[in-house]
């Protein structure tokens, strides 16, 4: 067992160190067996990867060698005559020798000053002039209404509904994920304390919250047992426990994620982690599938990971491969002194989904030297599953303004704004962010352009929000404020029914066309300042632009009336 080997370990350096010593036999043996029932307890509490370039490996075996130095440290400044002074000196001096070795071994193998080619070029990173946020942004139909936050209360609600779930067990960590074309945020019931565990040892199942709707949210306990966990599960159940006793000592794992396949049924995934720079440069090579009721596990390659695994890449390590591309393009002494040409990602990451579907680690980007730090110069999408990172060069303001926007056209209130969130809105990078009070309560939803912070809105309803930035956006004649890198379509169609609408003093025709091409669309033009617009009546002819007719709600401009 992998435990009593490392246990081994510590056994032969106590023992061999105190014989050295010439501490008596009987004592170096009786120090052999407490060092190997330590070594083993802290080997089985720690599960330490084993590796050259582990550092918990290292940490583990130098952690004996330390003490047996400091006894022989100890002896030499008490000068024991009954010790071997030339032995002691002997220990104290390979002890000091090894830790220089590990300070200096890990820092020559792992220095930026000496590898910055090496990390630079761990992120593959295709750079992207133009960018569609119809071809990669999810539109307003399947924004998510429900942060983090929110989905843990609603869970919370749902456990404390069922008597004696409460006091049994938790809500572990909410993970978003898309299950069967559906946003919804999971989460294993973990298991309250120790002794609770010992009690039930079997955790029911998960809850899911639906990303789009506080209110759908619900406990999936029929056939979905999960023995093994990260948190709240103990001694073999324990998942980081599980893996190392089978045939995974050797292996970094990161980032353990309960994810739920099509059939519903709960599986945990850990993303295996490679070292490629010394004891950094952490690239994610593949998973391991872990059975939540069973324990089985299952090991694959990036490319061959089941379709429904959203998560393969984990967000931390994403952060440092982007801030190492960023960092050192250049080398490091133009990182360390100079500062060209580097860039830095905004504080913080977020997960969006793209119109396919596909999760992605959403950052801003920005020069490192600039003294405006509320600008972007484009933004990173990585995939996460693949790890393939896009670079799209278009300046804008980053999360943190955006959140300041929206929060201060309330500021009244004293809302406060959820993690802005990227959608395409009518061909519009926009952020979207829940605002709520300060009990936590949702009052409404913020919407700002990621291209110009002054055209922000709030609205009780996303609905009211939408109609708001769509007014604030719009131009009457021209496309200005549009993405001048998305086609337009032109449309000729007959008014079926139209209304003027005044919001926040403007005018707004809303109307709908005739034929089954249009069924069920919503069109909306500014009206202000143009006289065909405002005079527009049913059953007139009319002909416009926009860039979509995905959405319900859909943004027109270079609107004409054709019977004047």
């Amino acid at each position: 067992m992998i435990y009593l080997s490392l246990g081994l370990v510590w056994a032969i350096i106590i023992a061999g160190g105190s014989t050295l010593l010439k501490i008596n036999y009987f004592l170096s043996f009786f120090q052999g067996i407490v060092a190997f029932l330590i070594g083993s307890f802290i080997a089985y509490l720690t599960t330490p990867v084993i590796g050259l370039y582990e550092t918990g490996f290292w940490f583990f075996v130098l952690t004996p060698i330390v003490f047996i130095g400091l006894i022989a440290f100890v002896f030499t400044v008490e000068n024991y005559n009954e010790v071997n002074e030339k032995s002691s000196k002997l220990i104290l001096l390979f002890t000091t020798l090894s830790l220089i070795f590990f300070i200096s071994f890990s820092f020559i193998t792992t220095t930026p000053m000496f590898h910055s080619e090496s990390y630079y070029n761990l992120l593959n990173v295709v750079e992207e002039s133009e960018f569609n946020p119809e071809k990669v942004l999810l539109d307003q139909t399947q924004a998510r209404f429900v942060d983090q936050d929110l989905s843990v209360r609603s869970a919370n609600e749902i456990l404390g509904q069922i008597r004696g779930m409460g006091s049994r067990f938790r809500i572990g960590s909410m993970r978003i994920q898309n299950i069967n074309d559906e946003l919804q945020w999971v989460a294993p019931f973990e298991h309250s304390t120790f002794f609770r565990w010992m009690d039930d040892n079997t955790s029911p199942g998960y809850v899911l919250v639906r990303a789009s709707d506080y209110s759908e949210s619900k406990m999936v306990t029929e056939d979905t047992d999960i023995n093994y966990g990260n948190t709240g599960f103990y001694f073999s159940k324990h998942l980081p426990r599980h893996l190392y006793d089978n045939g995974y000592s050797r292996t970094l794992f990161n980032d353990f994620t309960l994810e739920i396949n099509n059939e519903g049924k709960p599986y945990w995934i850990a993303s295996i982690i490679k070292r490629k720079v010394g004891f950094s440069g952490k690239v994610a090579t593949g998973i391991v599938v872990v059975n939540a009721k069973n324990g089985a596990i299952d090991e694959y390659s990036i490319e061959d990971a089941p379709e429904w695994v959203d998560r393969i890449q984990p967000e931390s390590i994403v952060e440092d491969l982007i801030s190492d591309w960023g960092e050192y393009a250049d080398g490091w002494w133009n990182s360390f002194a100079v500062g060209n040409g580097v860039i830095t990602a905004t504080p913080g990451s977020s997960i969006v989904f793209t119109e396919n579907k596909r999760s992605k680690w959403y950052t801003g980007m920005q020069s490192k030297s600039t003294t405006n730090k509320e600008s972007t110069m484009g933004f990173m999408m990585v995939d996460s599953r693949t790890g393939k990172a896009l670079f799209y060069q278009r300046s804008g303001i980053t999360e943190n303004v955006a959140k300041t926007a929206i929060e201060g056209r309330v500021q009244e209130s004293e809302y406060i704004s959820s993690n802005p969130i990227p959608y395409n809105i009518n061909g519009q990078i926009t952020f979207l962010s829940i605002l709520k009070d300060k009990n936590g309560n949702v009052q409404g939803i913020g919407l700002v352009a990621y291209d110009n912070r002054s055209k922000v809105v709030f609205g009780e309803s996303f609905d009211i929000a939408l109609r708001r930035y769509m007014s604030v956006i719009a131009e009457v004649n021209g496309t200005e404020n549009m993405n001048s890198s998305m086609k337009t379509i032109k449309i000729d169609g007959i008014i079926k029914r139209s209304h003027l609408q005044n919001i926040d003093n403007r005018l707004i025709l809303n109307f709908t066309l005739t034929g089954d091409d249009y069924h069920g669309l919503f069109f909306i033009v500014q009206a202000d300042e143009n006289k065909e617009a405002m005079l527009t009546r049913d059953n007139d002819k009319v002909s416009f632009e926009t860039y979509s007719l995905k959405n319900e709600s859909i943004q027109s401009f270079n609107f004409k009336n054709n019977n004047f």
